[in-house]
């Protein structure tokens, strides 16, 4: 089958350690809930075989193991999956469910604030960080990111790169684990304040004393 878009080589890779999570954090699922940071309308994935399958994957912890409803590559095995936040967010860690067999994800390539790239950006860029993915049906296994790189983003992008064998690639679950800094609409609110003109004989005070609407 032919492709429309480019690959490139496999390149160095550093991946980082998973680490089995403990039972408490597997039932609980307390920490991956930084889908809600995420600006649904404009998520964007190259190569999926369904339009608009992002809610496919990006699923709540409870409905991880839904089965009916996954994001799927349609000409061969590669997935850029581009994730705009609405904020800038710190993300610690994630946790991703694929196929049983070939076609789960084998390896996974990260880049930040890059916003809508394509299959030529991620062959001549090199990633943040790449993880050699494990088998995980369950959502068993933490992939752990690195802090200097992912500790302030509000975008993210995630390119695999390949999977076990299969023709093409399906996932059911991704999910995040991380924390919200900001949000984009208190940024507007502090420069509009910030634009305002200040009166002279109060110099140095925020006006109509509404400080508190900004923090």
């Amino acid at each position: 089958r032919m492709c429309d878009h480019g690959h490139g080589g496999d390149g160095g890779g550093c991946a980082h350690s998973a680490q089995e999570l403990p039972p408490d954090a597997v039932i609980e699922g307390v920490r991956y809930d930084m889908g809600r940071a995420i600006d649904m309308d404009k998520v964007s994935i190259l190569n999926e075989a369904s339009a608009n399958s992002g809610p496919n994957f990006l699923k709540e912890w409870d409905d991880k193991m839904d089965r009916t409803r996954f994001l799927e590559s349609d000409c061969d095995e590669e997935l850029l999956i581009n994730l705009p936040f609405k904020g800038n967010v710190r993300i610690l860690g994630l946790c991703l469910i694929g196929e049983d067999g070939e076609q789960c994800p084998a390896r996974i390539r990260l880049f930040k604030d890059r916003e809508g790239m394509s299959f030529d950006d991620v062959a001549g860029l090199q990633p943040e960080q790449e993880i050699d993915l494990k088998a995980d049906p369950t959502g068993s296994v933490d992939y752990p990111l690195k802090a200097s790189k992912f500790n302030s983003l509000s975008h993210l992008s995630i390119h695999i790169d390949r999977n076990f064998g299969g023709e093409t690639t399906k996932m059911y679950f991704l999910g995040l684990r991380g924390e919200y800094l900001e949000d984009f609409r208190q940024k507007v609110v502090i420069a509009t304040y910030e634009a305002r003109a200040i009166p002279k004989d109060h110099k140095g005070t925020i006006p109509d004393g509404k400080s508190s609407d900004i923090y």
